[in-house]
């Protein structure tokens, strides 16, 4: 089938919604700015005192989803303090579905096996570094990192997906019960819930235990799991358990289903159904083409549509 008459099935078989949307929020800044690895970080300040909360995505390129919610959690307003947002920390690795970092050495690869597990050690890496010292000057009260696994942990123990791994500790773990609450309550499936991985915290290496151990900051990991779950879904849970954090922090507005921020004008937004009756390699080509023609594209499924998404 030519390229024309797939992207018209996909036209005919996808719900595109269209309207007149947002200007591109401008970056705070620009992380590993003059490298390879150099990726934009958003700021939202309500100008409100508060606490701050800063959310990684897309540190593992071949884990989408969580790029893809932290790329919408910025758009979000907030009723006090800040929320620093880094969507795509690996961009290139995202660019390449590769869950390292493409063309590093083998002990370096890894972003997520760079950061400190002592107090004299320092990241590895240009961009290890550069995220490192962007936590250090934000000096968040929360550290949320969004990733996934390959697999549900409920069916399979080797894997992490569909869990909040995290400290057990009288501050984090109250709210990660909420979180894990709140997101399993529109899942149907018992074994396919979230549950919390409090044993031995995040592992060495990572962002988040570095955070927690060397800078006293409150961090987790956030799994979904992309086994028999589209990016719509995985993206979903991912903002219902931010949003639930910031709920109880005080900063949310609105609800977790807003998808790019409602007060901007310019460009075309497009909502593309991926869900039940579309598949294949239909949706990435057509979100492609509409990306290049310079509309702003949200992936939904049928629950998305349900709960009133906003584009």
């Amino acid at each position: 089938m030519s390229l024309p008459h797939a992207v018209g099935r996909m036209l005919l078989f996808s719900w595109l919604l269209l309207v007149s949307v947002v200007t591109a929020q401008e970056p705070a800044g620009i992380v590993a700015k003059g490298t390879k690895w150099a990726t934009p970080y958003y700021v939202i300040d309500s100008d409100k005192p508060g606490p701050t909360v800063m959310i990684i995505g897309g540190v593992h390129g071949n884990e989408p989803a969580g790029a893809y919610a932290a790329e919408q959690i910025r758009t979000w307003r907030i009723a006090r303090g800040k929320l620093v947002v880094l969507p795509r920390a690996n961009a290139a690795g995202l660019d390449a579905n590769t869950r390292f970092m493409p063309d590093e050495p083998a002990e370096r690869r890894d972003l997520n096996r760079n950061y400190p597990n002592k107090a004299d050690q320092q990241p590895r890496g240009d961009l290890a570094q550069s995220i490192w010292q962007l936590v250090k000057d934000t000096k968040p009260h929360w550290l949320i990192d969004l990733h996934e696994g390959y697999d549900f942990h409920q069916f399979n123990d080797d894997s992490v997906g569909s869990s909040i791994i995290h400290f057990n500790t009288k501050q984090v773990t109250p709210l990660v019960d909420g979180m894990l609450d709140r997101v399993n309550k529109g899942i149907d499936e018992p074994k396919k819930k979230l549950v919390a991985l409090r044993a031995s915290g995040p592992v060495d290496g990572s962002l988040a235990r570095a955070a927690t151990k060397q800078l006293e900051i409150p961090a987790m990991i956030l799994e979904t799991t992309f086994k028999e779950q589209r990016l719509p879904i995985r993206a979903r849970q991912h903002r219902i358990m931010v949003h639930h954090l910031l709920s109880e922090l005080n900063m949310a507005t609105g609800d977790a289903h807003q998808l790019v921020s409602p007060s901007s004008k310019g460009k075309l937004r497009v909502a593309l159904f991926d869900d039940g009756g579309v598949g294949g390699s239909g949706i990435p080509k057509l979100e492609a083409i509409l990306a290049k023609a310079g509309a702003v594209v949200q992936r939904i499924d049928g629950k998305g549509v349900r709960q009133g998404v906003s584009t």
